[in-house]
């Protein structure tokens, strides 16, 4: 039990432990997985014995879990926690998020009160942890329920086909947004159907993928318009032509073309709108209805957000980056291309990268057409840039042998088909092509044994690095 009380500090997103430690959320959840299990391996031998004992008895199987109410609040308890731990497996967690989170709230909560009626003297080890988990809980739902994102736009901008799962975009506003770092993610609940309670409080972690900063100049608001896709719906229009309270809009936003960069310009009174897109890869259940709800109503969709969480990621003090990537798992690396390539455009010398090279593998080259807009501006941004910067990105398509794409026709981009990347070699690359002395940071976020090769080449290279695994 005091293995379990340990557990609650672990999981929690707003507590003072990420402080002290200068650790974030994400890098305390495998400490949350391994002292769960240390207090389970702990627990057997208990509930072993009084299995035994009980049986001795009288020889009945009955008496070995029932035999009081001690042994019946026993068996619950022990009942609850074994659904934890079998609906924690990655499996679950990967595919049927919902079961996984859900069990956790539910049978953790039946867990403690059994626990604690079971033994009284259980109150002193969950009472803390509990209060502080509940604490965590009230801070989120100020978050999200109180200082509300505003739902700007769901659209589905890779369609679901035989050979991928299909991709929707969701483009939303939020004051917070302002302190974005790139590497730094969101939990969303997105509500589809009003009426299913139990989605107000099913959470998600997204990455995010791109943020429109507005820029605030004599009252004059203008948001780039570089993803918006060719119409906007209702909800979009409502924020955007906000009248006296917010902005008052000064352009249409009736018919917008996603092929080339827009401005639209608002005058505003007193509040910046900072807008931010995650891309979401339609595997589980939840994903699965959101690819669906493109198709239904997208205006019924509510969105909230509990955010930022995640580190400050220190790119910017490298000269040189290796970026690697697997599927949707490259949107926190586009967030870092984009950030180390808008500074270096905009001539600001804290950020001394001028080397970026990324790697991307994927498996058909349909999924690039949601992200081509964004390469466009990257490589406007190297052509203009005030303070020298070098683009190098290598996209790998595994499982086409050969077709044609627009993405081969943009410098700095190489498009190459029917292979993997050699990570070994692109690495080897980037050493031969750089003096000993530039330092380089690595990051990736992909598939399992992808991050793991990575990790051991960049190991094997000498290079800093850093992975995403995003195991909640």
């Amino acid at each position: 039990m005091v293995d379990w009380g340990f557990v609650f500090f672990f999981a929690q997103r707003n507590s003072i432990l990420p402080k002290l430690c200068g650790w974030t959320f994400e890098e305390l959840i495998p400490y949350h997985r391994i002292v769960s299990r240390i207090g389970f391996l702990n627990l057997v031998p208990h509930i072993i014995y009084r299995c035994y004992d009980g049986y001795m008895e009288q020889h009945h199987v009955f008496d070995a879990f029932f035999k009081d109410w001690e042994y019946v609040t026993g068996t619950i308890a022990i009942a609850a926690f074994i659904i934890m731990f079998l609906t924690s497996l990655e499996y679950i967690r990967r595919h049927y998020f919902e079961i996984f989170y859900w069990s956790h709230v539910i049978f953790v909560s039946i867990a403690i009160v059994f626990t604690c009626w079971h033994y009284n003297t259980c109150f002193a080890f969950f009472a803390p942890p509990a209060l502080l988990w509940a604490a965590d809980r009230a801070v989120r739902a100020y978050k999200s329920w109180f200082s509300k994102a505003t739902f700007v736009q769901v659209d589905q901008v890779l369609p679901q086909t035989a050979k991928q799962e299909g991709i929707v975009r969701i483009i939303f506003a939020d004051k917070v947004l302002k302190n974005f770092k790139p590497g730094q993610y969101v939990f969303a609940a997105m509500v589809i159907n009003r009426r299913k309670l139990w989605e107000y409080a099913n959470w998600h972690p997204f990455t995010i993928s791109q943020v429109f900063h507005s820029n605030n100049a004599n009252n004059c608001i203008a948001i780039e318009e570089r993803i918006i896709g060719s119409s906007t719906n209702e909800e979009a229009s409502k924020l955007l032509q906000k009248k006296q309270d917010s902005y008052s809009s000064v352009s249409s936003i009736d018919s917008l073309s996603d092929s080339l960069p827009r401005r639209r310009k608002f005058i505003g009174t007193e509040d910046d709108t900072t807008m931010a897109s995650f891309h979401i890869k339609a595997l589980g259940t939840k994903t699965q209805d959101l690819l669906d709800s493109t198709f239904i109503d997208s205006k019924k969709l509510q969105i909230y957000i509990d955010g930022l969480y995640g580190p400050q990621l220190p790119f910017q003090d490298y000269p040189i980056l290796a970026l690697f990537a697997t599927g949707i798992g490259a949107t926190p690396a586009m967030a870092i291309v984009q950030d180390a390539l808008e500074k270096r455009s905009n001539g600001i010398r804290t950020v001394s990268t001028e080397h970026i090279y990324f790697t991307w593998a994927i498996r058909v080259a349909d999924e690039i057409n949601p992200f081509i807009n964004m390469f466009r501006q990257w490589k406007s941004l190297v052509q203009l840039a005030l303070l020298p910067v070098q683009l190098y990105v290598s996209v790998y398509v595994t499982r086409m042998k050969q077709d044609q794409h627009d993405l081969s026709q943009l410098k700095h981009f190489s498009l190459f088909f029917g292979k993997r990347p050699n990570v070994s070699a692109e690495m080897s690359k980037i050493k031969a092509a750089h003096d000993p002395y530039h330092r380089v940071w690595v990051h990736v976020c992909g598939s399992t044994a992808f991050t793991r090769t990575v990790i051991n080449e960049a190991v094997e290279h000498e290079f800093d690095m850093h992975h995403e695994t995003f195991e909640f």
